[in-house]
């Protein structure tokens, strides 16, 4: 397996397309991220739901969960519904940065909601 990398989005099952799954391996890391952000971020979304499959991602740090953020963010922007799965006893350290991703988007939508409302 790669150092690091990813399969582009598939659909899943009889579902018309609608449904996609996303599926990002290695060592997601500030030491390695370069490899593919750029190849995530131009990722065109399509389909209605996003899974984002993390089960075989070894190590995640911050810069790897800010690059899941990302992209989560742009497919979420453009309507498709966007979730994570595969969370695995190899990365301990994710569940702790989706919890400060997630209270971070949280806030950055609260202020989104305000500021539309001003």
């Amino acid at each position: 397996m790669a150092l690091l990398g990813f399969t582009p989005p598939a659909s899943e099952g009889d579902d018309n397309g609608r449904a996609r799954r996303l599926t990002v391996h290695g060592r997601l890391t500030i030491a390695n991220i370069q490899i593919i952000a750029s190849d995530l971020r131009a990722l065109p979304p399509a389909g209605q739901h996003l899974t984002i499959d993390l089960a075989a991602v070894e190590r995640i740090d911050t810069a790897g969960a800010w690059i899941i953020h990302k992209l989560m963010q742009d497919w979420q922007a453009a309507g498709v519904e966007v979730a994570l799965a595969g969370e695995s006893k190899q990365t301990p350290f994710l569940g702790v940065c989706w919890q400060q991703i997630l209270t971070a988007s949280r806030i950055v939508m609260a202020r989104k909601e305000r500021s539309s409302f001003l």
